[in-house]
């Protein structure tokens, strides 16, 4: 299972795919089937099968994760949200926004409940949440759970990482949308702040590149020719963030 991580980590994903399999018979070999443990090593090949769009053998290996799950941890557990959300990720991935929306409508309200919750599982629901109705062209629903979004981020303060970030891009997408192109240029403005401070990763350059390309679509949607000027500008920069990227800047 390692060796299999290791190779997801470089990218190669269908040689990733066969060590996963081979791991999980090896595991069951050495396990009853329905030992806590086992639950992960379904749900890495579940991963592994939906990045390799095979959504069929994802979802039966995640429902496979998330029984085991429910009869080790009970519904109320962290655990058991997690493997919801990898469901229904699954089922966003593959289009099918309903059943996902289900999902994570039912993850978020158990996780409401919780004690004392996972903050990045909890701000990711919410972020997929408003997604997937972005993905409903369901626009009002959509900015009803980023500010939902945007008071998790301001509660949780310091410990919210680059989910800031996400917010800001998202909700400048909606805002895009609906032709609000002034309130949209100021969150941009504010994910770009939050990333000029943030160290250089990957992850940062990935975001970097969205916030170019969210620039150009409202620059070219502007319609003059200044506008249309700055907003191949701002796709040069993202195409120059992806040539970096690539080479390991």
């Amino acid at each position: 299972n390692n060796l299999s991580s290791a190779l997801r980590k470089q990218g190669d994903y269908a040689t990733a795919l066969i060590y996963a399999e081979k791991a999980l018979e090896i595991k069951l070999k050495n396990y009853p089937s329905d030992h806590p443990s086992v639950s992960k090593y379904y749900s890495n090949l579940a991963h592994l099968y939906s990045i390799n769009k095979k959504f069929e053998k994802a979802e039966n290996n995640y429902k496979q994760a998330l029984k085991i799950t429910e009869k080790s941890y009970g519904r109320n557990h962290s655990n058991y949200i997690a493997d919801q959300s990898e469901i229904a990720g699954t089922y966003m991935e593959n289009g099918e926004y309903k059943r996902s929306l289900k999902i994570y409508k039912e993850a978020i309200a158990t996780n409401d409940k919780l004690e004392i919750k996972n903050i990045k599982t909890d701000l990711a629901l919410k972020y997929n949440l408003a997604l997937n109705y972005i993905n409903l062209e369901d626009i009002v629903s959509s900015q009803r759970v980023l500010q939902q979004l945007r008071k998790s981020i301001s509660n949780y303060g310091n410990s919210v990482g680059l989910f800031e970030v996400d917010y800001y891009l998202l909700n400048a997408y909606v805002l895009r949308k609906i032709k609000n192109f002034e309130s949209a240029k100021k969150e941009l403005d504010q994910a770009e702040e939050i990333l000029n401070s943030t160290p250089n990763t990957s992850e940062v350059q990935f975001l970097i590149i969205d916030l170019h390309y969210e620039r150009a679509k409202i620059a070219l949607l502007e319609n003059n020719q200044n506008k249309i000027s700055l907003g191949i500008e701002e796709l040069e920069q993202a195409v120059h963030s992806i040539i970096n990227l690539r080479r390991g800047y």
